[in-house]
């Protein structure tokens, strides 16, 4: 994997067009904010986006799906962000999305329904209390699902129906 690290500059004026070919930014840990990301316009070589642990939301998942800030995303990492319900409408936007990780996020079975049109998914990280057997149902038609975490899901038999109609699934968590 190609890692371009990106530094500030003490000139005025925006650091992106020096960063073009940025494939990874990994900002886990470090406090970002959605104002933080309110700065970023077009990152074109962008595939993944670490965000494990910031306080972020559901603006800033707006701001880069609906301005198209990252339009070739392949990994999004929301672990443990301020993503809920109403954050995730804007992920079905991301179209090249393979990775997704919403691990400990506010999120619940109703949101999933935004995962559904999610075609390109292989991998998906729910690991979260909130989600259960209804939440599932959405997400029967990805066909492209290899590796699913629910770990701290509330499944029973009628949730592991849903899962089952996954056929392309080979690792369930």
């Amino acid at each position: 994997m190609f890692v371009t690290h990106a530094t500030t500059s003490t000139r005025r004026g925006s650091w992106q067009g020096r960063v073009k070919s940025l494939k990874s930014l990994e900002l886990c840990y470090s406090g970002v904010r959605d104002s933080h990301l309110s700065k970023l316009t077009y990152l074109p070589a962008l595939e993944e986006l670490n965000f494990d642990s910031c306080p972020i939301g559901d603006w800033a998942i707006a701001h880069l799906a609906d301005n198209k800030v990252v339009p070739n995303l392949t990994s999004l990492d929301l672990a443990d962000t301020d993503l809920t319900d109403l954050g995730m409408v804007h992920l079905a936007k991301f179209k090249k999305l393979k990775h997704l990780s919403l691990f400990y996020c506010n999120i619940s079975n109703g949101g999933l329904r935004h995962l559904a049109n999610m075609t390109c998914l292989e991998v998906l990280n729910l690991d979260s209390r909130e989600i259960g057997d209804d939440g599932l149902w959405h997400l029967r038609n990805l066909k492209q699902l290899k590796s699913l975490d629910i770990f701290s899901g509330r499944i029973t038999d009628s949730g592991c129906s849903h899962i089952a109609k996954i056929k392309s699934l080979e690792s369930l968590e």
